[in-house]
């Protein structure tokens, strides 16, 4: 099969998923407790997450409303950065084309994380969290889009650089944001 068919099909089967989504949010038929989060899926251009080497490449419908600026040290040591920034979507919506490694580890919130990384060049380009099991985080500097939102979330600013500032209208948490469900 050739790999520029087999891309062709693959974002086709991703505007397929993302017209489905879209229908269901139309309908009212939102997934459960993501409903809300669906619907503020408002704009369903497609956009494209990708790894250094492009090896490892997410299909997305557009920009997430669900942006957050997490300071855990986790995603310090993630990004060699003094945060990390992931944009949340839900699973059902996203195609993932490539094969990425796997790294799981506890995170602060509870549960464990399993980040997804190309074996090639190491970029991580999404994760998946246990206690957040609908969703998918997607690193938003993957996305190279100067223009994305900002986050609305800022989480685990106890462990926030002093010189770091994430202004706006954005919900401060000195930790996670999300209930433990892991218990």
């Amino acid at each position: 099969m050739c790999r520029s068919w087999q891309r062709s099909w693959r974002v086709h089967r991703a505007r397929e998923r993302t017209e489905k989504a879209r229908r269901n949010v139309r309908s009212g038929a939102a997934l459960g407790n993501l409903g809300l989060l669906q619907k503020r899926l408002e704009n369903f251009s497609m956009a494209e997450a990708r790894c250094s080497c492009g090896a490892v490449t997410l299909s997305l419908p557009g920009p997430s409303k669900l942006v957050v600026a997490c300071h855990c040290i986790d995603c310090q040591l993630r990004t060699g950065a003094p945060f990390g920034v992931g944009a949340f979507y839900p699973a059902e919506v996203v195609t993932i084309s490539g094969m990425p490694k796997e790294f799981t580890r506890a995170a602060a919130s509870g549960g464990k994380v399993h980040s997804y990384f190309c074996p090639n060049c190491g970029s991580t380009v999404y994760w998946k969290a246990e206690n957040l099991p609908a969703l998918i985080g997607v690193a938003v500097g993957a996305l190279t889009d100067p223009k994305y939102p900002a986050p609305v979330r800022s989480v685990f600013e106890q462990s926030k650089h002093i010189w770091v500032q994430i202004d706006g209208a954005v919900e401060h948490f000195q930790q996670s944001s999300v209930p433990d469900n892991s218990k």
